[in-house]
């Protein structure tokens, strides 16, 4: 476990974060062999360093100067993008990963399916690390203007000796409360004996928080309390977390939710429709107890949700009221381990501002519902993986609407989709982008 606790600079253990995800194993994997995403990425890394100088200094001087201040905000924005971005490429370079190893393939054969091109992904991906770069180019660009320098300083960022293994509960008294009154990211990674950490409100300009294969039960928050500053929760393999203590979160600055992994998991925050106003991002991953969402569903701002292997949450899907949820853009749903789905998906299902749905692992899935989807009079791209049993498009088509289409690992739809000779091509003629098992045609 490394605890960051971060003086002058805000910025500096989020960066620090940020250059931990560029050097990542699964990063790495994906632009290996792409010489132009390698080279953004390269110029993306030296810009953040250049501005990772001055960080200090220009805490100091936002005080008295507010194009300094102004400077830094904007900077906080491109790096939150940044991190974003590389969160795309490690989940897709994961998710190329699982889908060759499902099929057995060798580890050479993996890696090379991480980096190979990805039409689709690839084109979606470059011009925004292209706008990242460029907007942070300009940001470095600044910081002379500023005279923004590199100095040393009494404020230092620290960190904690390294105990993940012995570390078993996180002790305090009400004394200590707001202990790191400026700690503002807080990773507890491979901590397999923690149990207990520390109320979250005792962090109170916490942003991000990153748990992973911990034996948290609980993520405590004391009542009343609010959480003003948390903007990115992620809690990956803790096999015994269950809830949050007094089941709610008051965070009105969180937009994402990642969770995987978490077996016992029961219940999302409640009144989370309300008390997350901000949340745009939500990914739960193999939670398979958790049931459903809570009373009053999801905040009306989610812009992205994703669902996998969450066998009794996806049962009561027709509970979810996802059709209220008009930010909604980008779903994907994995139906792995459920039961038969007649077919999917299923009319009022769905919210009809989606642009983006990608359906995977739907094992038993047969047909798909042309009501269902004629609804999504917005739909611009639609994945569908690993659904072998899937027999054929809808006889009323897809969406006019759609510009990409992304089929693998569905043997029976990928006779009946060949170009001019499938027997459902004229369904899709329309679309501009269609990939077929890794191969546009």
């Amino acid at each position: 476990m490394a605890l960051e606790v971060v003086g002058g600079a805000v910025m500096s253990a989020f960066l620090q974060a940020v250059f931990e995800k560029m050097a990542s194993p699964e990063v790495r994997e994906f632009i290996r062999g792409k010489k132009l995403t390698q080279g953004l990425l390269n110029k993306l890394e030296i810009m953040l360093l250049s501005v990772n100088v001055v960080l200090d200094d220009a805490e100091e001087k936002q005080i008295s100067n507010s194009a300094v201040k102004h400077w830094l905000e904007k900077l906080k924005e491109s790096v939150y993008d940044a991190d974003d971005l590389l969160d795309e490429i490690k989940t897709e370079a994961l998710s190329r990963k699982l889908e060759v190893e499902a099929a057995g393939s060798s580890t050479s054969q993996v890696q090379e399916r991480i980096s190979s091109s990805h039409g689709a992904f690839d084109k979606s991906v470059l011009p925004k690390i292209h706008e990242v770069v460029d907007r942070l180019n300009i940001i470095s660009q600044q910081k002379d203007v500023l005279n923004l320098k590199a100095h040393s300083s009494n404020k230092t960022s620290h960190t904690l000796p390294s105990t993940s293994l012995e570390w078993h509960e996180w002790s305090y008294n009400e004394e200590g409360k707001e202990a790191f009154p400026k700690l503002c990211q807080l990773r507890l990674l491979e901590c397999p004996k923690l149990t207990r950490i520390l109320p979250l409100d005792y962090f109170p300009k916490l942003e991000t928080l990153e748990m992973r294969s911990a034996n948290v039960e609980f993520l405590t928050i004391s009542q009343e309390s609010e959480l003003l500053s948390i903007s990115k929760l992620d809690i990956y393999f803790c096999p015994n977390f269950v809830c949050f203590s007094n089941g709610v979160l008051h965070a009105p600055h969180l937009t994402k939710i990642s969770i995987w992994g978490c077996k016992k998991l029961r219940s999302l925050p409640e009144q989370m429709h309300t008390l997350l106003p901000s949340l745009r991002n939500l990914w739960i991953v193999d939670c398979p107890e958790l049931e459903s969402f809570p009373e009053g569903g999801l905040p009306s701002e989610l812009s992205s949700l994703y669902i996998r292997s969450c066998k009794k949450l996806i049962a009561n899907r027709m509970q979810w009221g996802l059709g209220r949820l008009t930010s909604l853009v980008d779903l994907a749903l994995s139906f792995e381990e459920c039961e038969e789905v007649g077919a999917f998906p299923e009319e009022g299902l769905l919210p009809p501002p989606l642009t983006t749905l990608s359906i995977i692992d739907m094992s038993n899935l047969k047909t798909m519902d042309g009501r269902g989807l004629r609804q999504l009079i917005c739909l611009e791209r639609l994945t569908i993986w690993r659904c072998p049993e899937l027999q054929c498009l809808p006889v009323e088509g897809l969406p006019a609407s759609l510009s990409h289409l992304s089929i693998r690992s569905c043997p029976l739809l990928k006779l009946r989709c060949q170009r001019q000779t499938g027997e459902d091509w004229t369904k899709i003629a329309h679309i501009p982008n269609i990939e077929i098992e890794w191969e546009e045609i």
